[in-house]
């Protein structure tokens, strides 16, 4: 009788223990679903602000590039000669008339104004991989490509760096000289550059460490 009863016991007692096993593991599994869905979502917003990012840099840049004011001017000598003008890496302005520079003026320029703008379409031509490199992380893991853009923006804002040190050691205007927004805005594309890349790097830490966390749950 007392056997009978221990044994019976015993197989209740397993029971027990079972279903409440199958019940915590059930519940594991359910977090870690969810915390997998939600990892989700947030992984492609982040991607999407990095991507907005992105564009700021990228629109600070081509504007830096494309307009003609990197550096303008309004000379007078109070007598009969008089300048005003501003010019740019493709375009020079004087006294109304503007002058669109062309290949046949290349040969003419200084070696360092055509390393100048080499270096500045080299910076924004790599925009180009790291938007792609975004667009494809939407869809996948975007640790890594967070990583490689960073680099990748590294070296934009290297290029856009050499660009502009260049061009303010060779022209170094006085007035009635000064440098203009065009320039300025190049600047501002190096600060993006670099913080973007800051950014990016801080998220694909903090996404490493998620993924960690998520293998050990």
């Amino acid at each position: 009788m007392c056997t009978h009863a221990l044994l019976s016991f015993k197989k209740h007692g397993t029971l027990k223990e079972s279903s409440a096993t199958r019940a915590i593991y059930r519940f594991h599994v359910r977090q870690k679903e969810v915390c997998r869905y939600w990892a989700s979502r947030i992984m492609k917003s982040v991607v999407l602000v990095c991507f907005a990012l992105v564009l700021i840099g990228v629109g600070l840049s081509v504007t830096s590039l494309a307009t003609p004011y990197w550096l303008h001017w309004n000379y007078n000598d109070g007598f009969n000669y008089s300048s005003r003008g501003h010019h740019g890496l493709w375009k020079f302005c004087e006294n109304g008339y503007c002058w669109t520079y062309s290949a046949r003026d290349i040969p003419y320029f200084p070696a360092w104004f055509n390393a100048v703008r080499a270096f500045a379409v080299a910076s924004v031509v790599l925009s180009l991989p790291v938007v792609l490199l975004l667009a494809v992380s939407c869809e996948r893991t975007p640790g890594r490509g967070l990583q490689i853009s960073a680099k990748v923006l590294a070296v934009q804002a290297l290029f856009y760096i050499i660009s502009l040190a260049v061009y303010a050691a060779e022209m170094h205007p006085r007035d009635p000289a000064s440098f203009g927004y065009s320039f300025i805005l190049g600047w501002l594309a190096v600060a993006a550059f670099i913080a973007e890349a800051a950014v990016f790097l801080c998220v694909n830490r903090r996404l490493s460490m998620g993924a960690s966390y998520n293998q050990l749950v």
